[in-house]
């Protein structure tokens, strides 16, 4: 397979590729390499730490979103962005909250702008400050 896309990383690199049959890695970085190698990789979905077929997995993850109160869904950050639109969509029908794995990473700096304001200067404070 060729032109496999990637999703261990930011990169979302879109030049991979696989051999299905033998299930090998041909042409991934080094990050994409290990992750698609690794021996304790998951490769089946699961229930209860249970490997089952993508149709029991899809019922449970329905069950559990029908009977959750404000449900958290989380993840997205290397996604394609139709999936995203359909996530959204999902967690406003289900009254949920909608993440994504970028909050984690820019959050903090938001949250302080948001406290302290954006950092700034004046061409004058950054001359007679200056040290030439």
């Amino acid at each position: 397979m060729e032109d496999v896309i990637c999703t261990f990383c930011g990169s979302v690199c879109d030049d991979g590729e696989f051999d299905a049959e033998k299930k090998k890695v041909r042409k991934f970085c080094r990050l994409g390499s290990a992750k698609f190698s690794e021996k304790e990789r998951i490769k089946a979905p699961m229930v209860d730490g249970k490997e089952v077929s993508y149709e029991t997995a899809i019922e449970k993850a329905a069950e559990i979103l029908a009977n959750a109160k404000k449900p958290l869904l989380y993840g997205w950050a290397s996604t394609a962005n139709e999936a995203i639109r359909l996530g959204v969509i999902l967690a406003e029908k289900l009254r949920g909250v909608y993440d994504q794995c970028a909050s984690v990473c820019h959050a903090p700096g938001t949250l302080a702008v948001i406290e302290e304001g954006l950092p700034g200067a004046t061409l004058g404070s950054v001359k007679n400050r200056a040290d030439v």
